[in-house]
């Protein structure tokens, strides 16, 4: 767990870095503390540097394997949050990211790869892309008005709603 705790503190201070200037005319953050406004840029690089580093250590206790794929995750965990901002698919790449979850536990566990995490991966994969979108589809004027690329914003709102039903379809 307290590697998982790390990856997430990792993950989300560098996605409010990298989000900072959009955050702080976004409505929805006026009453929360982010970067730039309650919290230093040099803070949160701290947090993003010692949880990844807290990460790679609790990882190199449990298993060599765990330790080499440590890296890659947290690379495309921070990966997301770019290409968010640029790709209709961002909501599949961060249920791929997810997808990680069960086969990095197998490895904790086993310190081998098998099929069965990899079978809840592509389950994860459809799941947390459903529920990116439909949140997307929840911000949809918002996102427009800040010219993202996520999927409702750049498609018509009834196509965000019509990948849903792909996603539950197969998940």
């Amino acid at each position: 767990p307290t590697a998982l705790f790390l990856a997430r503190a990792c993950l989300l201070a560098y996605g409010h870095l990298l989000h900072r200037k959009l955050e702080l005319n976004h409505p929805g953050f006026s009453s929360q503390v982010v970067v730039g406004r309650g919290v230093s840029v040099g803070e949160a690089w701290t947090l993003v540097v010692l949880s990844a580093a807290g990460v790679l250590f609790c990882c190199a206790l449990l298993n060599p394997l765990c330790l080499y794929c440590a890296l890659p995750a947290l690379a495309l965990g921070c990966a997301y949050y770019h290409i968010r901002l640029k790709s209709d698919f961002g909501s599949l790449f961060l249920g791929g990211v997810f997808a990680m979850a069960p086969l990095g536990g197998w490895m904790a566990v086993t310190g081998s790869v098998s099929w069965e995490p990899l079978a809840l991966g592509v389950i994860n994969i459809l799941w947390i892309s459903g529920l990116d979108t439909l949140y997307s589809v929840k911000n949809y004027e918002i996102e427009k008005t800040l010219a993202l690329d996520v999927t409702p914003a750049s498609w018509p709102i009834g196509s965000g709603k019509d990948f849903l039903g792909c996603y539950d379809l197969f998940g």
